[in-house]
């Protein structure tokens, strides 16, 4: 598998809580309780002796006693100098105690099970020193609080197969402060060449696409080595995943709202041109490039989901068939049979892409989440965040989106690839690969009657706008 995404450039070490690793107490050794300090000691006193005797074990404990953010992937330990180790346990509050393992020459011992966050751990330890004079030791920690973790979704999802033009989505549950060490931490192998790069599309979302369209059938892993790390603002990552998914066969859809046709490009070759009817006047189609986000067999759509009030003639209330969404504010390709002739002749609808429902059966059972969809010939420009606006970025607007350093991109042309001839023979404009169009813009409001659609999106899940 081919690394990128990071793998260009020297990941940086992992930055652990400061006060942990490397981070000991030794303490002062007695049969009557245990006290700790920051320089090393060597005295005690042996219970139920009228007058201290000299304890010679010095024991350290790791992480310090009072450590108060200890990592949940942190391995507790101890050690002790000029004595042995006779028994130690380490528990929570509750009692639930931490497996460890005591080294057999009774020096050491270690946890051998993991922490929990949020949680207060006690070290219990007794033993004694060289000479025989036992000793007795408690010390605590506390590890990370919950509220300080950060959680990482991922899109798309392990064992999905999506089209060329799905980005790699990861949305974060907190806002990310230290942006390079996050990205400096994710990495992408890949089963063909691919030269790509992460695009940070808010302080809280951040997306990886190549340079062009993904190849077609490649294997694609995702590693997200977040656990523990510190990402700012006194947060860390929460785990390590590997995500797995395929890119599938090359699909890419061309609409032109000037000549009303829609065609189809398999793996380079025109496979179907159907006749369809975008946006009308104040209800323009986006032009550029989409992605497509998910796929309903039915869907309900409503005029107010996009501020058409009831009382307006240009009101709707459809349940729609076979809809392909291509945008959060609520454009689709779906069936219309109301716009009857006007399909391959004018632009009627509200946004969306209007076609025979035997087209659009047909063309819902031949995409999947991914797909590329290219809007020709419309003045309305797609956004960045109204779906995945990814590709209207050039190549290096993607890049001085990344918050680690890049080799400086070529002359500003277009990304994308080249997806073949995407042209109808009628339209007299040529398809173009991706430009620098988009940019970044609020989520969507809600539509309250919308439902949940099967999308391959990180996003929080949220009630979206709808056209028809």
């Amino acid at each position: 598998m081919q690394a990128s995404g990071g793998g260009r450039h020297q990941r940086p070490r992992r930055v652990l809580r400061g006060a942990v690793l490397g981070s000991c107490a030794v303490v002062a050794l007695s049969a009557c309780g245990a006290t700790t300090s920051t320089a090393p000691q060597a005295s005690g006193v042996i219970a139920g002796e009228a007058s201290p005797k000299p304890v010679s074990a010095v024991l350290t404990t790791t992480p310090a006693a009072g450590t108060a953010t200890v990592p949940t992937d942190f391995t507790p330990a101890l050690s002790v100098a000029r004595g042995k180790i006779v028994s130690a346990a380490l528990h929570d509050l509750t009692g639930r105690e931490v497996p460890g393992t005591l080294a057999a020459d009774g020096v050491s011992w270690h946890a051998t099970g993991p922490l929990t966050a949020g949680k207060q751990y006690t070290f219990e330890v007794s033993g004694a020193d060289d000479r025989g004079h036992p000793f007795v030791n408690k010390s605590s920690f506390a590890t990370i609080k919950d509220n300080n973790v950060v959680q990482a979704w991922v899109s798309p999802l392990a064992g999905m197969t999506v089209g060329v033009g799905q980005p790699i989505a990861v949305q974060f549950s907190h806002p990310i402060v230290d942006r390079a060490a996050v990205e400096s931490h994710l990495r992408v192998d890949t089963s063909k060449p691919v030269v790509g790069a992460w695009h940070w599309i808010s302080d809280d979302v951040i997306h990886y696409r190549p340079e062009q369209y993904w190849p077609a059938n490649t294997k694609v892993v995702l590693h997200t080595d977040l656990k523990d790390l510190a990402v700012g603002g006194g947060r860390y990552g929460d785990a390590n995943r590997t995500i797995a998914f395929t890119v599938g066969r090359s699909q890419i859809t061309v609409v032109d709202v000037k000549t009303h046709q829609l065609q189809v490009i398999r793996d380079g070759k025109l496979i179907r041109t159907v006749k369809v009817s975008t946006g009308k006047k104040h209800y323009l189609t986006r032009g550029g490039i989409k992605v497509v986000l998910g796929m309903e067999r039915e869907k309900h759509m409503v005029g107010t989901s996009i501020g058409i009030p009831k009382t307006s003639p240009d009101y709707f209330d459809l349940k729609v068939k076979y809809a392909v969404r291509m945008t959060w504010s609520g454009e689709f390709l779906h069936a219309a049979p109301w716009q009857g002739n006007n399909h391959g002749r004018a632009n009627v609808s509200h946004g969306c892409v209007g076609m025979s429902t035997s087209d659009a059966k047909w063309y819902y059972e031949h995409s999947m989440v991914g797909d590329i969809i290219k809007v020709n010939g419309s003045p309305r420009k797609m956004e960045l965040r109204n779906g995945y606006g990814d590709w209207n970025l050039s190549w290096s607007d993607w890049l001085s989106g990344s918050a680690l350093p890049h080799e400086a991109a070529g002359p500003d042309s277009p990304t994308g690839g080249d997806p073949g001839s995407l042209t109808s023979p009628q339209s007299p404009d040529a398809p173009v690969a991706p430009s620098s169009v988009g940019g970044p813009s609020s989520a969507p409001q809600p539509a309250a009657t919308d439902t949940p659609t099967p999308t391959a999106t990180p996003e929080p899940a949220r009630k979206t706008s709808l056209s028809r």
